[in-house]
């Protein structure tokens, strides 16, 4: 999957989306809206970008307080006040020292 510039997410590229193997399919992946459970019942595995497939899509939308709460604890396992050296580590959080200490 050639991406031009570098994705600010490692599993939701951004103008991309997830197809089945026969194209039949594509799923447009929306982070805490049940996207890697979809990816794997829909068996939606490469991805594309969107401009390269004609086929229908979908997508599953959740009700928005739900999601952001439901963010809070997968992201507070992310955080860190180190840098990260490692660019395939683009997954963490880096906040100040004294932020992570209050949080953690």
């Amino acid at each position: 999957m050639p991406i031009s510039r570098a994705p600010l997410t490692t599993t939701h590229p951004h103008g991309y989306v997830l197809v089945r193997e026969d194209r039949t399919l594509g799923l447009l992946r929306i982070s805490k809206n049940a996207s890697t459970e979809s990816k794997v019942r829909l068996d939606c595995r490469d991805w594309i970008a969107f401009d390269q497939f004609d086929g229908p899509s979908v997508a599953f939308l959740r009700e928005p307080y739900s999601r952001f709460l439901s963010s809070i604890p997968e992201t507070m396992l992310r955080v860190t006040h180190f840098q990260i050296e490692d660019p395939s580590r683009k997954d963490r959080v880096v906040a100040p020292e004294d932020v992570y200490r209050e949080l953690c």
